[in-house]
């Protein structure tokens, strides 16, 4: 479907390891451990490409990442001190690019089993006029796929959800919640900042698993002012990311490439 694309992609790669698993896996970048003979950011890349749905990317990194990708990405930029900032720098850019982007693809770099497929399968599952469409796969679905595996899943009143990695979003909206997205992150380590930022009550209920999945999109959609979908169903390949020595282990292990 190359014809088809309407998309463009922000690659946000600048996250770091620990030491002692920067020791184990060869490097202290995450995007660049080496599964199946291809780093995670190559799996990314490989996938968005290949899906016929994106036009132009933007990787964000330190010089390792853009030394070693660069090429494969539209635009290149050197990382941000923040998380949010390197979103943003990338979304600024690409919206500066001629015919700009009424919607982007944010997508994590550690993933290990992502294909052009299931880009395209979130794509198709997205709701009409929802601002925010956020992946959300079944435990049961996960489970069945990487048996033997850990990941951290939410107990909602529909079942047990764990989010994906990649995310599509309005980019008028994306301007527009900023604000309340620089807050989440700077609260995320605070479980007090957290449930101030939610709401006791939304907190209580969460603790208690009493909330839905509609519950939870209420909240988004309160909190970051954009209207928001949870994808329930989405491809579980989504949510296998690298985020410790077992993950890494188990991806290791077995062959990732279809």
């Amino acid at each position: 479907m190359p014809g088809d694309a309407t998309l463009d992609a922000i690659l946000p790669a600048g996250g770091r390891l620990d030491p002692e698993l920067a020791a184990k896996v060869g490097t202290d970048v995450k995007a660049l451990i080496t599964i199946d003979g291809k780093t995670l950011l190559e799996h990314v890349f490989d996938a968005i490409q290949s899906s016929g749905a994106v036009r132009r990317t933007v990787l964000i990194g330190g010089p390792e990442v853009r030394e070693a990708f660069g090429s494969r990405a539209t635009l290149v930029l050197e990382e941000a001190d923040s998380g949010p900032a390197n979103m943003y720098n990338g979304l600024e850019a690409l919206m500066a690019q001629p015919d700009p982007p009424t919607r982007v693809l944010l997508s994590t770099t550690d993933l290990a089993y992502v294909r052009g497929e299931h880009v395209r399968r979130l794509i198709e599952m997205a709701p009409e006029g929802r601002q925010i469409i956020v992946p959300a796969v079944r435990r049961e679905d996960f489970d069945a796929a990487y048996p033997g595996t850990s990941s951290t899943f939410v107990k909602l009143k529909d079942g047990e959800f764990t989010l994906g990695g990649m995310f599509l979003i309005d980019t008028a909206a994306m301007r527009r919640m900023r604000p309340h997205l620089e807050a989440v992150f700077n609260q995320r380590k605070s479980k007090i900042g957290i449930a101030r930022l939610i709401g006791l009550g939304f907190a209580i209920r969460f603790l208690m698993h009493s909330l839905s999945l509609a519950d939870v999109e209420r909240k988004i959609v309160t909190l970051l002012e954009c209207t928001a979908a949870p994808v329930p169903g989405a491809p579980v390949e989504l949510a296998y990311d690298i985020d410790d020595w077992e993950d890494y282990s188990y991806a290791a292990n077995r062959k990732v490439s279809a």
